[in-house]
Order: C-alpha cells, then sequence, then structure tokens
C-alpha cells in the first residue's frame, strides 16, 4: 500500500466492542481526497451515543491487506436508506461514510491505548541524498569491457536523544535476484530512520519525534520534505501460538491523511543544492540533533509558522509576510528579554504620570500604559539583528538600509492588521522583498539557536536562496 497511490480495498468491517455486528464496505484512500469508509449498512446500534458516530476504532478484515484498524474515525453523515429498482423491484439497504484519520495495515488493535510500538521505521523524501553516503563502488571499465561492482554496509548512525528515546539512521540493501540466465543486475540501497524508545510507547510519542525529525530534514534539505511510509514494530499477540522468535513481533504499515496532503517532488535534491547535508555536520551531528529535540518544545509556534510558510506554495504573499512576522515575533519572545527597560525603572515612570493625573482618569491611563514596557515590533528586530551582526552584513549595505528595512517592515505590518483607507497599500515588489529577507532571517535565527556558530550560520544561509536573489536580498532600494 503506497502512501501516495490510490488504492481500494473490500472487506467485512466493525465495532471491537460488537464483533457480531459486521458490515461489508469498502475502504478507498485518494491522495487529493483523502480516506473514505463506505459501508453498506450501519455498524452503529439504534442510539445516539456520540461514541458510536465518531468511533475511536473500526476493524477491518480485506482481502488485499488482512486487518486493518481504522483509528480516529468521523462519521460523515447519519445512516442513509438507498433505495435500487432490481427486476421490477425496490430493493432497500442503508449506507454510511467514515472518514479514518489513520489507517493501520497487518494488525487489529481493539482499543486506544493498545496503539504501542518499540520501535518505528520511516523513509522520508530526499533523505537518502540528505545522508549523502553510499556502499556502492563501481570500478571503470578495463581494456576487456570489465568492471567490478562491491557493496559494503555502511555503518548505523545511532544518536541517544535522551533516557527514554533514540535515533539510528540504518542502511539497507535489496540484494540483486539470481536467474538461471543473468542478463540484469538490480540492487538498491535505502536509507531510513529508527525511532527507538526503552518501552513500548503510545504511537502518538513516535508521531511527535517523525515529525519533528521532519521539520529538522525540511530546514537541511531546504524546501518540503514528505514521508514516503512508517512501518510500525510491535508485540504479536499471538506468541502463544509459535516458539519461532519471528513470529514474536508484529510488523504495521502505518498512514495518516496528513502524509499525503501535498505530493512529495518528482525529482531528488542532491546534496550541493541543501542548506546543508549529513557530511557537512557529521562531526557534530549528535550534538545539534540533541539540541532541535531539546528545544522543539520551545520553539514549536516559530516551526510551525516558518514551515507553514515554506511548505504551502500557494499561500498568498500577504499571509506568508504576516505568518514570518509572527513567526519573527515568536522567536523574540523565546530568545530575548521583552521588557524595553528594568521593571523598577518602569514602575516608578508609570507612578509619576499616575500621581500627575486627576483621580477619575487614573484607572483609564493605568489601563492604558499597562503594556507600554513590552517591546514592540521595530525593537524586536532591532534586538535580532545586534545579537547576530554577520546577519545585518549579509541583509543589508550600511546602517541606514537596516533602519530603512525594520520601518518599513513594521508599517506594512500596521497597514495589514490595522487598516486605515488613509495609507498608501503595500507595493507588491516591496512585500516580495520583505519576505525573502524575513525567511533568510528567520533560517539564520534557527540555526544560530541549534549549535551552529556564526560563522556556520552565515556560510549556510547565503544557500537559503539561489545565486539570482541574493542580489535582491543585498540591494534593499
Amino acid at each position: 500500500m503506497s502512501m501516495y497511490e490510490s488504492f481500494n480495498c473490500s472487506g467485512e468491517w466493525w465495532f471491537p466492542a460488537h464483533p457480531e455486528r459486521t458490515v461489508m464496505g469498502n475502504l478507498y484512500f485518494d491522495p487529493e481526497k483523502g480516506f473514505k469508509l463506505n459501508l453498506m449498512g450501519s455498524l452503529c446500534p439504534r442510539t445516539n451515543s456520540k461514541a458510536k458516530q465518531h468511533p475511536a476504532i473500526i476493524l477491518g478484515l480485506t482481502k488485499e491487506h488482512g486487518e486493518i484498524t481504522l483509528f480516529q474515525c468521523i462519521h460523515n453523515s447519519e445512516p442513509i436508506r438507498v433505495k435500487k429498482m432490481n427486476c421490477d423491484k425496490y430493493h432497500e439497504f442503508s449506507e454510511s461514510v467514515f472518514s479514518p484519520q489513520y489507517i493501520l495495515t497487518g494488525a487489529h488493535f481493539l482499543k486506544q491505548e493498545d496503539l504501542q510500538f518499540e520501535k518505528m521505521i520511516i523513509r522520508y523524501t530526499n533523505f537518502d541524498e540528505w545522508v549523502d553516503i553510499s556502499g556502492v563502488t563501481l570500478s571503470d571499465f578495463n581494456e576487456n569491457n570489465q568492471f567490478d561492482m562491491k557493496y559494503s554496509s555502511p555503518p548505523d548512525i545511532h544518536v541517544q536523544l535522551n533516557n527514554e528515546c533514540s535515533v539510528s539512521i540504518e542502511f539497507n540493501f535489496q540484494y540483486p535476484s539470481y536467474n538461471f540466465l543473468q542478463k540484469e543486475v538490480i540492487c538498491k540501497q535505502e536509507i531510513s530512520l529508527c525511532i527507538e524508545f526503552l518501552d513500548k510507547t503510545p504511537f502518538k510519542k513516535f508521531m511527535e519525534v517523525i515529525y519533528s525529525f521532519k521539520n529538522f530534514l525540511s530546514f537541511a534539505v531546504n524546501e518540503p520534505v514528505y514521508l514516503k511510509n512508517i512501518i510500525g514494530v510491535t508485540g504479536n499477540p499471538y506468541t502463544s501460538f509459535s516458539n519461532n522468535n519471528l513470529n514474536k513481533k508484529l510488523i504495521v504499515n502505518l498512514m495518516n491523511e496528513k502524509f499525503c496532503e501535498l505530493l512529495p517532488p518528482k525529482k531528488e535534491r542532491l546534496s550541493p543544492n541543501m542548506l546543508f547535508s549529513y557530511p557537512d555536520i557529521a562531526p557534530k551531528f549528535d550534538a545539534i540533533l540533541k539540541k532541535w529535540f531539546l528545544n522543539s518544545e520551545k520553539f514549536e509556534p516559530v516551526f510551525n509558522l516558518y514551515f507553514l510558510t515554506i511548505y504551502n506554495h500557494e499561500l498568498v504573499l500577504e499571509n506568508q509576510f504576516l505568518n514570518l512576522i509572527q513567526a519573527i515575533e515568536a522567536y523574540h519572545r523565546r530568545a530575548f528579554t521583552q521588557q524595553i527597560e528594568p521593571d523598577v525603572n518602569h514602575q516608578k515612570k508609570m507612578n509619576e504620570i499616575l500621581t500627575s493625573v486627576p483621580e477619575a482618569y487614573k484607572e483609564w491611563i493605568r489601563k492604558k500604559l499597562e503594556y507600554s514596557n513590552e517591546k514592540y515590533l521595530a525593537i524586536k528586530l532591532s534586538d535580532i539583528l545586534k545579537k547576530n551582526p554577520q546577519m545585518s552584513q549579509l541583509l543589508f549595505i550600511d546602517e541606514k538600509t537596516r533602519k530603512k528595512f525594520i520601518y518599513e517592515v513594521t508599517n506594512a505590518r500596521n497597514i495589514f492588521t490595522h487598516w486605515d483607507p488613509e495609507r498608501k497599500p503595500v507595493e507588491f515588489e516591496k512585500l516580495h522583498l520583505y519576505v525573502k529577507k524575513l525567511k533568510l532571517l528567520l533560517g539564520m535565527c534557527i540555526l544560530s539557536e541549534f549549535g551552529f556558530s556564526a560563522e556556520e550560520s552565515v556560510k549556510y544561509s547565503e544557500k537559503l536562496f539561489n545565486e539570482s536573489e541574493k542580489g535582491i536580498l543585498i540591494q534593499f532600494d
């Protein structure tokens, strides 16, 4: 079952609590429309229970994929009565439709608490190219048209993220088949990410790690990265029937609608075109990845806004601009102090102002000045650029252009958020420039937070945009 190809499988379906009530139906998947389970009948007993209308789990048995678990199902509509004419007679039957959020093939999980795994193996788009390590060696043809091919599996790359979780970059090799008349040899190296927890862990916790690494990889590749497939390994409930160790594990294929919201790129991105590849950071990969995961929760709002802008190519320019401004402000709140001056000094000013106004206006003034010590956007942008002078040198010719950028970006944000018919709209060319500079600024901020030196941040940031855009970035006027 491919992550991005349509499929249709038929079988019988039931609720775990009512295995005696099975209904025939088809499970469909379309990359654009998502999952749909069409049933020729109703699974729900005659009750208004919300649990039945939005069941956590539906189980299925299909001829194409065997056991299937549908998780987080939404009941699209009440069961409807359908009449069809056959041989001059009307036949009635009920039809109901569910939309599962997750599909797990290869096993039945009776309840949400059972959805636990020992490890998950994930394939990402452009992951092989990012790792940029191959065990294949090909020699040149000699004068007799002979050549040698060798494969030596590279050692796995292991990182212990914390006391509970580790990740490994694993190298797998598909060996060629042997034929009576050998006319061709097809072999392939594939690289996967393996996530393991110390104990059996709910799959949602695995998903947090999967998406966090996906963001890391997208940032490194400098283009959206997608999930190709996920395999979960868990204990086999049928071990009592066999003493064979191979039968003590269940291999489960897992799909989710979010995996398929956007189709993966058709062409691989080579490592020289990436922001950085694994060989670039190999000596400090362990430290960088640990720091990424350690701070991922802290900077989650920044990542969400940044990657929403990077992933969504159809996002209008105004929304890209506002997303990046919000991401900059979220980053500043987590990396800088938010007070313009010490609270003691500000409180002294507040007291002096309040003692000089009539009693009737004091509470109104107090509320107006409540957030007067919080930094506004212009100061936040200035803080970020002052902390990282290399950013300013890359983005601006001189101090004048830096100040002009801060002023105009702040003014543009105010035009979009505080509409005033007297203000001139922001020109498209200017807004396009603001978006590019803010993307670069935010990318450099992310680099600086995750173990890259200032020099490395500048080095990798220069690759955030192609050569044709660099001239635009440096020239602001």
